[in-house]
């Protein structure tokens, strides 16, 4: 991913355009116990002691090179970077649905930080909305691979496996819900491919772009992954069919950067306002 358009490279601090060309490893540290994934009102913040406050279900902190850290820096949403291993940043693992996605508690007790590593003011609110927004979508692009994967598996299962002398794609019921996935794995991959365009190409709907892409695979993705489950029957319940870890890959990412519920609302609030403004004159 871009972590950064280049006009946006060149105002930022120091640390983040050597982030930006070059190869260090990166976490998102936004979620806070008991707040979901909006970036207003975080609780973490830079204070007179440095950074201090804590976030959870953070992804492979224990692994990275650097976390960035949503804060609330002069009382407006900003982001500092934090180098693994900083003193006063403590990483306590938490229990994971899928073992292939490790997360991890934060906590952050005066960590020093220094200017380089601080985005406040407008450059800040703009890097955290293309950072959550292009999390987003690469979490749902994740959740269309894992669907896909399933979908196809299905696929093959039902050509193959036979009851009552004929292979269980040849029924009706089967077929349908087979048609059924197909046309969801498609349209997913649609919305996040448009979504993905828009924001690259900085076009105004981007923002919306992404939240119905992000809102719809969250809900379609886990149709399909269930769908897949009732073409395998019994066998995908067992440790060793791997559709039990693709439908948990697939939760996981719905959770991520908000699930559709988030995503929705924001899209409500957003058509609200619209609808409250002036009326444009013909």
């Amino acid at each position: 991913m871009r972590f950064a358009a280049e006009p946006l490279v060149d105002q930022l601090p120091e640390a983040y355009a050597e982030l930006a060309a070059g190869d260090d490893t990166l976490s998102i540290a936004l979620l806070e116990p008991g707040r979901g994934w909006w970036v207003a009102g975080v609780e973490t913040n830079v204070g007179p002691r440095g950074l201090e406050g804590r976030k959870v279900a953070v992804e492979h902190a224990g692994g990275v090179d650097r976390l960035a850290v949503v804060a609330s820096v002069e009382g407006e949403p900003g982001l500092v970077l934090v180098a693994r291993g900083a003193p006063g940043a403590e990483v306590t693992p938490q229990p994971a649905f899928h073992r292939a996605v490790p997360m991890s508690a934060v906590d952050f007790d005066g960590v020093e930080v220094p200017a380089s590593t601080v985005a406040a003011g407008p450059v800040a609110g703009e890097l955290l909305r293309r950072l959550t927004l292009t999390g987003g979508l690469l979490a749902a692009a994740e959740a269309v691979g894992a669907a896909g994967r399933l979908l196809e598996d299905a696929r093959r299962y039902a050509s193959e496996r036979r009851q009552f002398g004929r292979t269980i794609g040849s029924y009706q019921a089967l077929r349908h819900l087979l048609a059924d996935m197909y046309v969801r794995q498609a349209s997913m991959w649609s919305s996040v491919l448009y979504a993905a365009a828009a924001l690259d190409d900085d076009l105004d709907e981007a923002g919306q772009a992404a939240a119905v892409a992000k809102a719809y695979v969250a809900r379609s993705a886990r149709e399909v992954a269930h769908g897949a489950m009732q073409v395998f029957g019994g066998i995908a319940f067992t440790e060793e069919h791997p559709a039990h870890r693709f439908l948990r890959r697939i939760v996981v990412r719905e959770q991520q950067f908000g699930d559709a519920a988030h995503h929705e609302r924001a899209i409500g609030r957003a058509l609200a306002a619209m609808a409250s403004g002036p009326v444009p004159a013909h």
